[in-house]
């Protein structure tokens, strides 16, 4: 009887199982307030059973049937060229079920992906509130996916739609949400973006193992890191086991013994507290082996970084730690978890911990780490250690024991194990978003696609003009449209101003993004003018929105709008000055008024001193060089639609640059308003010559 009933209960399971899978089901990219592309074409996909029947309507006038192949899937192809722009109801009917999908409309979607200044939402924007008070538009609307970093190609992205209104538009990606408005203002219709950005993320990630593939040299590293993501989850659950059988039988347990705020807190008298210089060890200053120690010490914020986000590269501490800003938790690593952030695509024992930006104040900032050593030698070793990159942290430090752990033996020493060092992140490890955030989309029908990534691929600049447009290529392949338009943002500019000439890995990288409009059907929206030198994440989106906007009106929906500053065409040598012909003057070259000052970031009232560096000239951001290859500063003036510069430090120069630096002063635009492309005409070796995935 007992065989009997298990029996009964294993064919009820086969059963429900069949029956499951035997429902017909869409992709959360087909649910309620979708935007479906306008075209004779439009692709319309999902599972059922493998030879069922599914028919496919979209309101009264577009239908198509399909039978699912051997492994469940099903696509169908409807001509929307001539639907109304009015919501209607997305009907699938398979054998067993029927799913409704509600409030659709037919329009133009366009692909918004990148790293984290595309994903900069609405709210954050400059005059993100009264933005977000007006933008109630039922024809406006995102997709918002549920973030996937994966090793190998799924099928499905989560998420929703959401329309554009008061109480929704906060989330939307500042630059497509502008570039959306623009669009519509021009061509009035529904526009749906599909927002895939996520932040700090490199152009590795984003293309697929077949893209990769095709360079020798992204190839190698591309198998080297995967195995290496591959073989440590087998370490790391190998370490914590050990961990915890080494903790149990040497009884070295963390047992805290005072409460965080006596010691982290940021109005704590540390009189008695010893000093100990860091990185080193602690031993040295007659403090605790193992055990846990307090650290703490006074971190000057300059006004213009208030509110900004703070990274704090803090080496590699033995062995475990909580770290504290002004009495705040923000980030820990233990034997079981760790919130360190490695950005880097090697393996490190360094850890990063990001102080959000509303915790970061002007002036003293107290950082406070308690250190659990467990296996002795406590301390840090050299590393990068500093906050915000360039703030240093090493030095005298003070230190305060919270308790102390009995001398271990040798034996116990030796049989210590030790973590294995932190991988990239998920969503920085080569083809992982690719993955999963465009493998996904393969059949989804787009008019295009806008883009803004480079920042984390700004140390390899140089190599960024073999991956940039393999990433281009590689997206057109994959979302099967080979003349896909594509629009990005050259990186706006960032850092502090340098009065010398200098090599600019950043100008590299813009330099690198403008070669890929080599490829048919792409655009670049220069954005030299709307960075901050000290936000990485400038707040004008809507100037970035329009830009890209711009493009596409002239370039995809054949508006015969300007879309583009100056860009050089040529320089000639005349005698001691070098005169640049310029395309795309539009109505005449401008030099732009400077201000006398400027705020190094756009949310804090601080500003400085705006000093040209070519003092007199109509022209800022212009410097030639002879064949020495030394650059020097130049005077510069507009005669007609060209530009003539010259230097009285080079009497027979041969060579000019163009705003090349990380954050330049320049000030040449056209008539229409739009900024000249940054550019050099010399081929000297770059800084970035070496650098490599």
């Amino acid at each position: 009887m007992y065989l009997m009933k298990k029996l009964t209960v294993g064919l009820w399971l086969v059963l429900f199982v069949v029956s499951v899978q035997a429902k017909v089901s869409l992709p959360a990219i087909f649910s309620d307030h979708a935007v479906l592309q306008k075209s004779a074409q439009t692709a319309i996909w999902g599972t059922a059973a493998p030879g069922e029947k599914v028919a496919v309507s979209l309101g009264a006038d577009n239908a198509g049937t399909v039978v699912a192949d051997d492994q469940g899937n099903w696509c169908v192809r409807l001509n929307l060229s001539n639907s109304p722009v009015s919501p209607m109801e997305l009907v699938v009917q398979g054998g067993d079920n029927r799913i409704t999908v509600s409030d659709v409309m037919v329009g133009d979607v366009w692909l918004c992906s990148g790293q984290s200044n595309m994903e900069f939402k609405l709210s954050q924007s400059m005059d993100g509130s009264a933005e977000i008070a007006v933008s109630g538009n039922r024809s406006l609307r995102c997709f918002i996916p549920q973030r996937k970093a994966v090793r190998t190609p799924a099928r499905e992205l989560g998420g929703k739609w959401v329309v554009a209104g008061p109480e929704t538009s906060g989330a939307f990606s500042a630059v497509a949400y502008y570039f959306a408005k623009a669009v519509q203002a021009s061509v009035p219709g529904p526009v749906g973006l599909i927002d895939t950005s996520w932040g700090g993320t490199p152009a590795e990630a984003w293309i697929s193992a077949q893209g990769l593939d095709s360079q020798s040299g992204l190839k190698k590293r591309k198998d080297e890191l995967l195995a290496a993501r591959g073989a440590y989850d087998d370490q790391l659950e190998k370490f914590q086991a050990q961990f915890a059988q080494w903790t149990a039988r040497y009884q070295r347990a963390d047992r805290p013994a005072g409460d965080p705020s006596d010691f982290a807190g940021p109005e704590i008298v540390a009189a008695d507290w010893t000093d100990v210089s860091l990185p080193g060890s602690l031993a040295a200053a007659k403090l605790p082996d193992s055990g846990v120690v307090w650290l703490r010490r006074t971190v000057e914020i300059p006004p213009s970084r208030a509110g900004a986000y703070l990274p704090l590269l803090l080496g590699s501490l033995r062995d475990f730690e909580t770290v504290y800003w002004n009495g705040e938790q923000i980030g820990l690593t233990t034997a079981e978890r760790s919130s360190s952030f490695n950005p880097d695509l090697v393996f490190t024992a360094n850890r990063r911990y990001d102080v959000p930006g509303n915790r970061v104040k002007a002036g003293k900032n107290i950082l406070a780490i308690r250190l659990f050593s467990p296996g002795g030698n406590a301390g840090l070793d050299a590393g990068r250690f500093s906050a915000g990159w360039d703030i240093p942290l090493n030095g005298t430090w003070q230190a305060k024991p919270e308790y102390a752990l009995p001398p271990l033996g040798d034996e116990a020493k030796a049989a210590y194990p030790r973590r294995p060092d932190w991988p990239p992140p998920l969503h920085y490890m080569a083809t992982y978003l690719s993955n999963g955030m465009v493998a996904p989309l393969a059949n989804l029908s787009l008019k295009g696609v806008i883009w803004y990534q480079g920042e984390a691929n700004v140390g390899r600049a140089w190599q960024y003009r073999m991956t940039f447009p393999l990433l281009i290529q590689d997206w057109r392949r994959q979302l099967h449209d080979e003349n896909l338009p594509f629009y990005f943002c050259q990186l706006a500019n960032f850092s502090p101003k340098k009065t010398d000439p200098a090599e600019s890995g950043w100008a590299e990288l813009r330099e690198a993004q403008a070669k890929a409009l080599s490829l048919p059907n792409t655009g670049m929206a220069v954005l030299i003018d709307l960075g901050e030198e000290a936000d990485i994440h400038p707040r004008n989106k809507r100037d970035a929105g329009l830009r890209l906007a711009a493009l596409a009106l002239a370039k995809t929906y054949g508006r015969g709008i300007a879309y583009s500053g100056p860009i050089c065409q040529k320089a000639e040598v005349q005698g001691d000055s070098i005169r640049i012909y310029f395309s795309h003057a539009d109505g005449g070259l401008v030099a732009r008024q400077l201000p006398a000052t400027y705020q190094p970031k756009s949310s804090y009232p601080a500003t400085k001193p705006l000093t040209p560096n070519s003092p007199g000239s109509e022209l800022q951001g212009f410097m030639v060089s002879g064949d020495d290859g030394v650059w020097k500063w130049a005077n510069a003036k507009i005669e007609g639609e060209t530009v003539v510069v010259r230097s009285p430090s080079v009497s027979v120069p041969k060579y000019v640059r163009y705003a090349w630096a990380d954050n330049p002063t320049c000030n040449l635009y056209n008539q229409a308003g739009f900024p000249a492309e940054p550019f050099r005409t010399d081929d000297y070796p770059v800084s970035t010559l070496n650098s490599r995935f």
